[in-house]
């Protein structure tokens, strides 16, 4: 779910609590979609680290290696 998808979910979502319908049956999965938001920006966030990782993992490589030819 992108950024303007959750906008638009909570802008729709306080819309209809306006009319003072019973929707607690709906209020769960509405808050579990909004989350998703959260949940999604974490899962890039950690592919990136994941990537910061790698490329930090191979440039110990290249750095002890390095040291072994000067020793």
């Amino acid at each position: 779910m992108n950024e303007q998808a959750c906008k638009d979910l909570q802008m729709l979502w306080e819309e209809l609590e306006t009319f003072r319908f019973d929707l607690t049956w709906l209020e769960p999965h509405v808050q579990s979609a909004l989350g998703m938001k959260i949940y999604v920006e974490n899962a890039v966030q950690m592919e990136q680290l994941k990537k910061n990782v790698e490329s930090l993992t191979l440039e110990m490589e290249r750095l002890k290696t390095k040291l072994a030819t000067v020793e």
